[in-house]
């Protein structure tokens, strides 16, 4: 394979704080980089779970940074301020995939789900998580509890902000759609990942 494996080692319940001055900075700059809508303060300190004081301070450092940019919407009475991620930022993409890799390092939600799906041979996290563009963000093999995978992805897409795009195959079928090859799995196994189960060493395989 031709992809390159990001090890994923779980940092300290703290460390986002201590990067980014605050965990509320770090849970907006969160939301706002993994998605290419704009927010009010409203909205952001709702999705937050904050209140819209603490945001708009937080919104006010990250925007002297310049780090987010606010617009005026269009279109409402009220003219509220949207917050937007600035995706032209020297720093934009190592920021990004930073805070996602230490959101989902930190999530033992995230991790027991995983253990609890049932059979799973092969799960790796693309796409969204790792800033190359692939046909899903999230693949997973094996014998899948549906119910269990659906709380997952409740759980991970409720703590991203955002809906996640993934797909779920048998093993029969991941092998044979392996060795046609087919085109939307290669894409795939191909990109840049982060590998969370790998009992298929495929990302130990040429």
């Amino acid at each position: 394979s031709k992809s390159k494996k990001l090890a994923v080692s779980p940092p300290s319940r703290d460390v986002l704080a201590v990067l980014f001055g605050s965990a509320m900075r770090a849970r907006v700059l969160l939301l706002l980089s993994t998605t290419e809508t704009a927010f009010t303060r409203g909205e952001l300190a709702k999705r937050a779970n904050g209140t819209p004081r603490a945001v708009g301070r937080e919104i006010e450092e990250l925007a002297r940074e310049g780090l987010v940019h606010l617009t005026r919407a269009k279109g409402t009475k009220s003219g509220a301020a949207l917050v937007e991620f600035d995706r032209q930022h020297f720093l934009a993409n190592e920021l990004r995939s930073l805070l996602l890799r230490a959101q989902l390092s930190m999530s033992t939600k995230f991790a027991t789900a995983i253990a609890n799906m049932g059979n799973v041979s092969y799960f790796v996290l693309v796409g969204l998580f790792t800033g190359v563009a692939t046909p899903v963000d999230l693949l997973a093999v094996g014998r899948v509890n549906k119910s269990a995978f659906e709380r997952m992805m409740a759980i991970l897409e409720r703590d991203l902000g955002r809906s996640i795009n993934y797909v779920v195959l048998s093993p029969e079928e991941f092998e044979e759609r392996r060795a046609l090859p087919d085109r939307f799995l290669m894409d795939i196994l191909e990109s840049r990942k982060i590998v969370l189960v790998d009992k298929l060493n495929i990302s130990s395989n040429p």
